[in-house]
């Protein structure tokens, strides 16, 4: 009991002297530059992307991934949510938790027999976990310019009957510049509005045997996670305009028109942290853009990502089911914050499955923006981007 007591204060202590050097730096909370230093004591070779003010934190050690970014330089408001607990602890052998990010790579399918995330297990809550290789292996940093970085990582990864998959796997990481940003979104970013953009190429090539989709597939994945608040909401456009078309896929508990609502236009989702849900949107009703306002903030989040309406997407459904396709194209997931971490939301894009022979590869390209400022200049961005009208998107969260 001693020992334990003695060690629970020295965690206090180690914790404490941490915040108070950040602190003490002059980064408050919730700034980029207190997330750089946060990141720091778990990892020394993390890289800060840097175009005027917009800036993002780069990681190798967690495969890649960006961490979180800012439009207004160090002392600016950070976008990402990280797992502070978990990013100081820096001790994980297992991986159960996430350090979180704004843009990970990750690999589907989550559902069906072909699962990677339950370890050859039953496929039950208690035995679900993520990959080494997509939590707590580093990948190799090849190239690195003031704007760009390059990594790579060959591995091999099993799906839950036993099927390898040998696999060389390459991000581009890019930090856009302002003209960059508005020919790619067909934009003009209001000189009120502070802005930060940036994206992954992620690519899966097969340097094993050719692949046989009858023991299963997998295709790239990204996902970034956001703070939550009580105003925020994502924002999900959809191609029919008849709003009773529209399957929105709903995961992990019961939940209502208070939580999800379907208009003749968009789909809206709370992104509140009050709440453990999860939905989904499938090929025939997507949309190659998603969003979220935070209002609490103004801040207007968007979301592209490289699209194929015809692709066959892998299981999103956490069941032993042989039936690999039919998943979602997009997701979305809102934490409660009864799992002993902050508040977030995710904000996710998928690849198509594809039976790749030997040499051939899967790209899947997602771009973040970020928009920061009055919000009837961000609502000119979201009507033209979203079609969403941010002052009915507020109605919801009342």
């Amino acid at each position: 009991m001693y020992i334990s007591k003695l060690f629970l204060y020295n965690l206090l202590l180690f914790s404490v002297y941490h915040n108070y050097s950040i602190l003490a730096q002059g980064y408050g909370k919730n700034t980029f530059g207190y997330d750089v230093e946060l990141v720091k004591t778990s990892e020394n070779n993390s890289i800060v992307l840097t175009k005027n003010q917009a800036q993002i934190l780069v990681s190798p050690k967690y495969q890649g991934r960006v961490l979180t970014s800012t439009s207004k330089g160090i002392k600016g408001r950070s976008y990402g949510w990280l797992n502070e607990n978990t990013l100081r602890s820096n001790a994980i052998t297992t991986a159960k938790k996430s350090y979180g990010g704004e843009d990970r790579f990750w690999l589907n399918p989550l559902g069906s027999s072909f699962t990677l995330y339950y370890d050859q297990k039953e496929i039950k809550s208690n035995n679900w976990t993520i990959p080494k290789l997509l939590e707590i292996e580093a990948f190799d940093l090849i190239n690195k310019t003031d704007t760009t970085a390059t990594f790579n990582k060959q591995a091999v990864i099993k799906n839950n009957i036993g099927t390898s998959f040998m696999i060389k796997i390459e991000r581009y990481v890019s930090l856009f510049s302002k003209s960059t940003i508005e020919e790619q979104l067909k934009i003009k970013i209001p000189k009120s509005i502070s802005y930060v953009g940036f994206g992954s190429k992620n690519s899966i090539t097969n340097i094993g045997e050719n692949w046989d989709a009858s023991k299963g597939l997998i295709a790239p994945w990204v996902l970034g996670m956001f703070k939550g608040n009580k105003k925020s909401v994502g924002i999900f456009p959809y191609t029919s305009a008849n709003d009773s078309t529209v399957i929105v896929q709903k995961y992990l508990s019961e939940f209502g028109n208070d939580r999800v609502f379907i208009n003749n236009k968009v789909i809206y989702f709370k992104t509140d942290g009050s709440y453990r849900s999860k939905i989904g949107v499938k090929s025939k009703n997507v949309i190659p853009i998603l969003g979220n306002f935070d209002a609490k903030n103004n801040v207007l989040t968007i979301v592209t990502f490289s699209f194929n309406p015809i692709g066959k997407f892998l299981s999103s459904t956490e069941k032993n089911s042989p039936i690999l396709f039919g998943g979602d194209v997009i997701n979305s997931y809102n934490n409660d914050g009864n799992q002993g971490v902050s508040t977030f939301f995710e904000l996710e894009t998928t690849a198509s499955g594809k039976a790749l022979k030997t040499g051939e590869q899967i790209i899947h390209i997602h771009n973040t923006y970020h928009f920061e400022g009055p919000i009837h200049k961000l609502n000119s961005i979201s009507k033209k981007l979203l079609h969403c009208d941010l002052e009915e998107a507020l109605l919801f969260l009342k």
